[in-house]
């Protein structure tokens, strides 16, 4: 075998060894990032009433589920409908389910951090409420992306009154609990109550605070719940959206990486018909 095969066969070992740690980086990433695609399905999910079931966009709702969260310790509740995107808009950011009230079903009771206008205006663009919603809550643990178990209402639909009010009407299922028969096992975990806009409310408790210039209604003390406690909106589903940013940022960097081994080999790698260099051994005469 000739020192040029030699070269050209050393030269593709180090490219598929190259790319093969590329390829296994890549596979890591992913199951460290993501590791719910190899978990168990998400647990049967249920219902959510909204209440109250006929209102305008500066009611304040609440939120009740037709059970707990069987798996995951914290939740989410995310609205989805016009204008709020294909990722929703939070109306409850990450939050303990022990810092809510709960029914016979032991269903959680879940006030709203504001009304629907104040989400409405969160957007860029603020948005105008119109046609069906829905509110969707999902049970995860404190830190993770993984929706546990799902709660869905009915369509929350919208429309316009003769005086040009933003009216609402759902239709809420039958046969769920909706009266509290426990309160909050512990109704302030974080320590500090957290406005609407996630900053410490200093002791006031109103719950009061702003958001893109948008002032928030005061949070509704209802239903036993420590009024202010609920995280931020904003802050939960919008996870998965970091979490592929961070993906792809990793990938780039190992492709990146790939490709500059590859060049260093390749300039390593002698031109057709040019000489293998020597290391030039100088000798000394005594």
């Amino acid at each position: 075998m000739t020192r040029t095969k030699r070269e050209d066969m050393r030269l593709h070992w180090l490219r598929r060894s190259v790319l093969s740690a590329a390829c296994g980086g890549t596979a890591l990433v992913a199951g460290l990032l993501f590791p719910a695609a190899a978990s168990a399905a998400p647990a049967p999910g249920g219902q959510v009433v909204v209440q109250p079931a006929d209102g305008n966009d500066l009611t304040q709702l609440t939120l009740i589920t037709s059970g707990p969260c069987g798996r995951g310790t914290n939740l989410v509740a995310t609205v989805f409908g016009h204008g709020f995107g294909q990722f929703g808009q939070n109306v409850i950011g990450n939050s303990p389910t022990s810092m809510f009230a709960t029914t016979a079903s032991r269903g959680m009771i879940i006030p709203l951090a504001g009304t629907m206008r104040y989400f409405a205006n969160i957007p860029q663009v603020p948005v105008v409420l119109s046609g069906p919603y829905r509110f969707v809550v999902y049970c995860r643990t404190a830190t993770g992306l993984a929706n546990l178990q799902t709660f869905t209402s009915r369509p929350v639909s919208f429309t316009t009154s003769g005086s040009g009010e933003r009216i609402y009407h759902t239709v809420n299922p039958v046969g769920v609990h909706t009266t509290q028969a426990k309160p909050p096992a512990d109704p302030n975990p974080n320590g500090s109550p957290t406005t609407v806009a996630g900053k410490s409310a200093k002791g006031h408790g109103t719950g009061t605070g702003t958001h893109g210039g948008t002032t928030a209604p005061p949070r509704s003390s209802g239903h036993g719940v420590a009024s202010g406690a609920v995280g931020a909106p904003g802050t939960g589903s919008s996870g998965g959206i970091s979490a592929l940013t961070t993906v792809l940022s990793i990938l780039g960097a190992i492709v990146l990486a790939a490709a500059t081994g590859i060049f260093l080999v390749r300039r390593r790698r002698p031109s057709a018909g040019q000489p293998l260099r020597r290391p030039n051994i100088s000798s000394s005469t005594h």
